[in-house]
């Protein structure tokens, strides 16, 4: 569900900044203004291919709020050195740098889109991304308690079982009975 509802905001995110950028109140590239309804639709279909690839990856995961923060930020971060590195290549090419704001766009929605992606689908390892950030991890139902002889032997479990505080099975091995 909740990646349906971040496809949504991806989706009107994108539409808004190439709204904005298709008609905006400076100059835009003279064949976005000429033809500003197919240059709308062709900019949203290029970023929402971005969207297809990831609709077609199964088995995704839960929700991270944290992921998507950092998904976020390291997306923005590396479109910002992606658009540096293009600079000279539109730089060089006088005929094309008029597309750079379209490129740069282009590349922020998409990059920040697939790294939040990314790190919501895989929480459990990320963990590598950033070493001293873990998410919690889900059990699946209650671990039993193992309990040895010296728990047994000076009574100390039998006043926490009365408290009633612990709801997981305890298990005396064979090998702690035997001890005992």
């Amino acid at each position: 569900m909740f990646l349906i509802v971040l496809r949504a905001i991806y989706f009107v995110v994108c539409c808004s900044a190439i709204a904005a950028f298709v008609h905006p109140k400076n100059e835009p590239p003279a064949i976005v203004e000429n033809h500003e309804i197919v240059a709308f639709l062709l900019i949203l279909l290029v970023t929402q291919l971005g969207t297809l690839v990831d609709v077609f990856i199964p088995k995704k995961r839960v929700e991270v709020i944290s992921a998507v923060y950092f998904g976020l930020l390291i997306g923005v971060l590396l479109s910002y050195l992606m658009s540096q590195a293009i600079s000279p290549v539109f730089a060089a090419m006088k005929s094309m740098a008029s597309y750079r704001d379209a490129v740069v766009m282009v590349l922020t929605l998409m990059i920040t889109y697939f790294s939040t992606s990314l790190l919501v689908q895989t929480r459990d390892d990320f963990r590598f991304v950033i070493p001293y950030v873990e998410f919690s991890r889900e059990l699946k139902g209650v671990r039993p308690l193992i309990l040895d002889s010296s728990a047994l032997i000076d009574g100390r479990i039998a006043d926490v079982v009365e408290t009633k505080i612990l709801d997981s099975k305890m298990v005396v091995p064979d090998f702690v009975l035997k001890e005992v």
